[in-house]
């Protein structure tokens, strides 16, 4: 019996998208919102700290800067 992952049909819908060269374009911009969310997780981690919204946005906040920090301390290399 084979049984199919519930995603398969986005999993080639994006293969698809992916054989063509918008596609391509558009996943290339998409990599600087990814790596920059990836960084936010890397420094932040996977769950709030603190409990109430203004705690978390300033968290929030504070990681953005580090996050450009990192990323002026790279370009100026």
């Amino acid at each position: 019996q084979l049984r199919l992952d519930p995603e398969e049909e986005w999993y080639r819908s994006m293969s698809r998208e992916l054989s063509t060269i918008d596609g391509r374009r558009l996943r290339r911009e998409r990599i600087a919102v990814e790596h920059t969310l990836a960084r936010v997780g890397a420094i932040q981690g996977q769950r709030t700290r603190f409990r109430g919204r203004a705690k978390n946005q300033f968290e929030l906040e504070r990681v953005a800067v580090v996050n450009n920090l990192y990323i002026l301390n790279r370009q100026a290399a």
